[in-house]
Order: C-alpha cells, then structure tokens, then sequence
C-alpha cells in the first residue's frame, strides 16, 4: 500500500510539472504577482517539490518501464510513461528521444508534442519548441496555452511583433486568459508600447484579483 501512495503521489507530481510548463512561460519578472498556469491553473509557488524516496521510486518505475518496452517497443502508454518520468527527473535527452520515438509511431500524440517544445524552452532551445508548438496547434489551434508559450519563445526570441500577434490571437479566442495578458503586457514594455502595456497590465490586474477571490 506504501508503495502504491508512493507511486501515486509521483504521477500527481509529474502531471503537475507537465501542467505548470504550459502557458507559464514568461512570468519571470512577475514577483508576488506571478501568474497561474494557463494548463493546470495552479500557482507556481504551489510546484510540489519531489523529496529522495520519490526521485528513487521514479528511477525504479524507469526501470520497469525499459524492461517492459524491450518485448513491446512500439507501447505508446508505457514510452509516454518512460519519457515523462525522465522530463520529470529533467533528463531531457531521454526524455527527447522517447517523445520522439512516440511521434515516430503517432505523429499526432499532442503530449509528447507539447512536452517537447517545453522541453526545448527550458534548454534555451526556442526555434525548436517553436517548431513543436506549431504542430501542436496544427492539431488543435485554439490551445491557448500552447500559443501562449509559443508567443513566450518569441519574445526570448526578440521577436516582439511576431509574439504580440500570437497573444492577441489568444485574446479574439478568450479575452480573459491570464497568462496571455500578463505576457502581452511584458512583450509590450520590451517592444517600447508603455501606454498599450500600461492597460493590458491593468487588465491582467483585475483579471488576477477576481481569481483569487
């Protein structure tokens, strides 16, 4: 029974990881004020943090899974598993090449997609998470947490205007998602539009005050 809480409780973990990589991209400079995840809608400052028994308990279902995918190698469920258990230990190689082998055999799975475009994003990889991020939305293009991080990626690009169109995309969609806002506000500061900044921050503001009620 320990070991099955103990495994359980490294799934919510890794889900909440996964979750909290999308649509939070961008909120560095945001202090007490920084938003929630678009995707999991939880703040970052909640991110549980895996204590030893946990990262030992992850590396031991690495195992299993390895041994498992050795007779069925073409097992998406059990590569997903491998490859998100490696994201959550932040062995991103193997998690890299695990999402891979999956889109090798479902090129449309949209998390191994996704994770590998915030897999790129957290190695400073931008062109490439870009990349991902764009089949994602081939697939589904009105995921606002993928457009969102993928606006992201283009602001660490330096590329403001591109950014700024992908937020404002997320806007006609949902004018209240969160973390569309706040980046918005951040890409226009950058790209010199104070005024225009100054008022999507004011939105951002409100939109955050009333979800903390």
């Amino acid at each position: 029974m320990k070991k099955e809480i103990l495994i359980m409780k490294i799934i919510l973990l890794t889900l909440i990881y996964l979750l909290l990589t999308g649509c939070s991209k961008g909120a560095e400079n945001a202090g007490d004020e920084a938003p929630i995840s678009g995707s999991g809608g939880i703040p970052q400052s909640q991110i549980p943090q895996p204590d030893n028994s946990e990262i030992e308990n992850a590396k031991m279902r690495i195992s299993e899974y390895e041994k498992i995918l050795e007779n069925e190698p073409g097992n998406v469920q059990y590569r997903l598993n491998l490859a998100t258990a490696y994201y959550f230990l932040k062995e991103y190689n193997k998690a890299i090449d695990n999402f891979i082998k999956i889109l090798g055999i479902d090129a449309k799975n949209m998390p191994a997609l996704i994770s590998l475009g915030n897999i790129y994003y957290d190695m400073k990889m931008h062109n490439k998470a870009i990349d991902y991020y764009k089949k994602a939305l081939e697939l589904d293009p009105d995921n606002l947490d993928v457009r969102c991080d993928m606006g992201t990626s283009y602001k660490e690009l330096g590329m403001y205007d591109v950014a700024i169109n992908e937020y404002k995309k997320n806007i006609k969609i949902n004018p209240d998602h969160l973390n569309t806002r706040y980046n918005l506000s951040v890409v226009l500061t950058l790209s010199g539009h104070t005024k225009e900044a100054a008022r999507e921050r004011s939105i951002y503001d409100s939109l955050a005050s009333f979800q903390r009620q």
